[in-house]
């Protein structure tokens, strides 16, 4: 399975939402100029299968009884985990749970309902890592239930995480505020899945503080780390250079840069690649455009 594949399939079912004038409101209370549906991706069977395979693919070592995370958008994916994993050799029968986002005020009154008890070690999994908030909180819920929760899986992450499995790099960061989310669930993602790769992460402040260590960058770096620079959405390139520069001035080694979206205008790409530095995005303005045919509101170069 290659990283195109499962981009082509966020296209074809109109997974992936663009929407630069607007943007859209996240679970966070962030706005977003993209908006990822892993909902409408999942409910596709061939999407749900593929899905579902990488996924078992990256837990495959881990010992594990259940999987399951906070409702709505844990639910195709635990449930479609859970049948690949019963489906396919070797054999695993993961079962599986919702937590509520609040306990019922009827019935068993249950924040937790499905086939997990006391001690059971559980997968906790989500479709999209922002702010990790829906993680939490079923991280939280399954503590209370006194279940054993030892990792996470989002989708996106991996998408991310695959598409630089071959780079040599030892943390993971950009220019505030675009980047901490996708360098978080970078590292997060990495961390939790084999095989295990440490990432550290770090941030770079738009100026420098005023007090304090008055530093640029803040984070788990240090001179001559490899590092790979992270931003949501790529124009001009400005806020990756900025990152690249205060890594550079901080002796730190750029070789990669990854995006979400190349609007692929304003030479972003080339503005980037002009200071030795290879770009990588998971999505473009064309796979946008392909996505939805005669689209108006995406710009042309």
């Amino acid at each position: 399975m290659s990283v195109p594949q499962l981009a082509t399939l966020f296209r074809q079912y109109e997974a992936f939402q663009w929407d630069p004038h607007n943007g859209f409101v996240l679970a966070s209370g962030e706005t977003s100029p993209y908006y990822v549906d892993c909902r409408a991706l999942l409910a596709h069977p061939d999407a749900r299968w593929l899905v579902a395979r990488l996924a078992c693919a990256a837990i495959r070592d881990l010992s594990i009884e259940a999987v399951g995370g906070l409702e709505i958008g844990a639910i195709p994916l635990a449930t479609a985990i859970s049948d690949y994993a019963h489906a396919t050799q070797p054999r695993k029968p993961y079962r599986t749970f919702v937590v509520r986002k609040q306990a019922k005020d009827h019935g068993l009154a249950k924040r937790i309902e499905g086939a997990v008890k006391a001690d059971d070690r559980v997968l906790i999994v989500d479709d999209v890592l922002t702010s990790g908030g829906s993680i939490l909180q079923a991280i939280r819920a399954a503590d209370q239930a006194n279940l054993r929760v030892s990792h996470a899986l989002v989708i996106v992450a991996r998408l991310a995480c695959a598409a630089i499995r071959d780079l040599s790099i030892e943390a993971v960061g950009g220019l505030e505020i675009g980047a901490i989310p996708l360098a978080t669930a970078i590292s997060d993602y990495a961390h939790a899945t084999q095989p295990r790769k440490p990432y550290r992460t770090f941030v770079v402040r738009k100026q420098a503080k005023d007090h304090g260590l008055a530093k640029r960058i803040e984070g788990a770096v240090k001179a001559d780390d490899r590092v790979l620079i992270v931003d949501d959405v790529l124009t001009s390139g400005g806020s990756i250079l900025q990152a690249i520069r205060a890594a550079d001035q901080a002796n730190l080694r750029v070789s990669h840069a990854l995006v979400i979206v190349d609007r692929q205008e304003q030479d972003g790409k080339q503005n980037v690649e002009a200071h030795g530095v290879s770009l990588i995005s998971l999505l473009t303005l064309n796979d946008l455009k392909a996505a939805r045919p005669g689209t108006s509101d995406i710009p042309s170069q």
